[in-house]
């Protein structure tokens, strides 16, 4: 595959943990793609409004240039023989400004990081890292990813050693940078290859060049990520920085990074798990075991839609939303009224931390019943 042409518009600011979450999506039109957000968590009907367009370009399921029967091929070895200094992976995070603020899956795995010649490179400085993922990291292999973005991440990071001096430690130059155009990333693994598990179990090696140079910005590279015997494994082609503005940070008030930068994948039809209900049984006892089956069946997140005219069915279920999210299971609890201050009135007698108003025009669905409500 390739994607190419890729633009990155604005940087997207995820919220704190306990708060609303920020709904993204990736909107395919033919060969086109645009990563959206609903930054203001926007809804029209009970629909999620993507209405802000953070990064858009496109893609081919095939690279025309692969050749199997030629695999491409990269000699570290060739180029570790003209290293003229080093720093480790925590010398090497230690050193790069800390608004960056990496940690976990974005710093453990960068073993170390090589200067080398390179008269191919700006200034005639190459740089080449090992990176090392021990098997049983979580949340890494198995979970569907072509190649985790906390992985991709380290890669692409390793090209700020350029203003790292090797016999100082030091990063000397005064500025954060943020990634705004790729030219492309193309795939030279094999085609039945579904994502790169078992070569980064091994360990991989990126090798960053330098294409163009400027005081302010930008700065353009490309990178080669090979697995542990050469074969290249990917090319990022045309990687274009630029300084951030300088401006104060966007204030984070809590310490959660790694739970604001999960993602959290699950089929959109609602699971069918079978349960017993007793008759005598309460409503807050059935939702619970409808959501618990839900959970049991691979489902983390709920979203539970309230039709009633009247705050019975909230007041009743308060206390159990608190509880299942406790138990890892977090409900979304819509509560809907015909007006946006008749929603909000209801919103607001609740405790449970991801309630949310949701005003319907149409309200023919609960004007016959007493209490209705919907689960998805």
């Amino acid at each position: 595959m390739v994607a190419s042409n890729i633009s990155i518009h604005k940087p997207l600011v995820l919220n704190g943990t306990g708060s609303i979450p920020t709904h993204v999506g990736c909107v395919i039109d033919g060969d086109k793609w645009e990563f959206k957000a609903s930054p203001n968590v926007e809804y029209v009907k009970g629909q999620i409004v993507l209405d802000t367009v953070y990064a858009s370009g496109q893609f081919s399921r095939m690279n025309p240039a692969y050749d199997e029967s030629a695999p491409r091929m990269f000699d570290f070895n060739a180029k570790l023989a003209s290293s003229r200094g080093s720093v480790t992976g925590d010398e090497f995070y230690e050193a790069i400004p800390s608004a960056y603020r990496y940690q976990r899956h974005f710093k453990d795995y960068l073993k170390f990081v090589h200067e080398i010649d390179d008269d191919n490179s700006w200034g005639g400085k190459a740089y080449l890292t090992r990176l090392e993922v021990p098997e049983g990291t979580p949340d890494v292999f198995g979970n569907g990813y072509v190649i985790h973005p906390g992985i991709l991440d380290s890669i692409t990071q390793c090209g700020l050693a350029m203003f790292i001096n090797m016999d100082t430690k030091l990063f000397d130059f005064n500025g954060v940078f943020l990634p705004v155009k790729i030219d492309a990333l193309r795939r030279w693994d094999s085609r039945d290859a579904p994502n790169m598990d078992a070569e980064i179990k091994k360990g991989i090696w990126t090798y960053f060049t330098g294409r163009t140079w400027a005081p302010g910005g930008p700065f353009k590279s490309d990178y080669i990520i090979a697995n542990s015997e050469g074969r290249v494994l990917f090319t990022i082609e045309g990687f274009e920085i630029a300084r951030a503005p300088d401006a104060e940070p966007v204030a984070i008030a809590d310490n959660s990074l790694e739970e604001r930068l999960t993602t959290t994948w699950q089929a959109k039809a609602f699971p069918a798990v079978p349960f017993s209900l007793a008759s005598e049984d309460s409503l807050s006892a059935v939702f619970k075991a409808i959501v618990d089956a839900a959970g049991a069946a691979g489902r983390k997140i709920v979203r539970a839609i309230d039709l009633a005219q009247t705050t019975d069915i909230s007041a009743g279920l308060d206390v159990t939303l608190g509880d299942l999210k406790q138990s890892g299971v977090l409900v979304e609890y819509f509560c809907a009224a015909s007006t946006p201050e008749d929603a909000d009135s209801k919103t607001g007698l609740l405790k449970h931390s991801h309630v949310r108003s949701l005003a319907i025009e149409s309200w023919k669905l609960a004007d016959n019943a007493e209490s209705t409500s919907f689960l998805r």
